[in-house]
C-alpha cells in the first residue's frame, strides 16, 4: 500500500499528512489510529512498538471492545488523556 493509498483509506487528508505520521513528525489521535489501523487491517495495537509486556496489555484491551465501539472509545481516550 501506498502513502496515498493509506491516506485515502484513512481519511488522513493527503499523502503529506501520511508521511508526517509514519515519520513520527505529528501526534496523532486515537480516532486517526483507530482509522490508520482499520485502513491497514490490523488491530489498534498492531500498531504499537512491540514492547511485550505493553503490548500484550494494550492487546488484550483493545480486542475486548466490539468493533462498533471503537469510535467510542477513541472519544473517550482523547477526552481522558486530554483533561490532563
Amino acid at each position: 500500500m501506498t502513502l496515498q493509498e493509506l491516506s485515502d483509506a484513512a481519511g488522513l487528508g493527503g499523502r503529506g499528512n501520511a508521511s508526517n505520521l509514519e515519520q513520527g513528525k505529528v501526534a496523532p489521535t486515537v480516532a486517526t489510529l483507530a482509522r490508520v489501523a482499520a485502513a491497514l487491517g490490523v488491530s489498534m495495537a498492531g500498531l504499537m512498538p512491540p514492547d511485550p509486556v505493553d503490548r500484550a496489555r494494550l492487546h488484550a484491551l483493545v480486542d475486548r471492545v466490539p468493533d462498533g465501539d471503537l469510535g467510542l472509545v477513541a472519544r473517550w481516550l482523547e477526552r481522558f488523556v486530554g483533561s490532563d
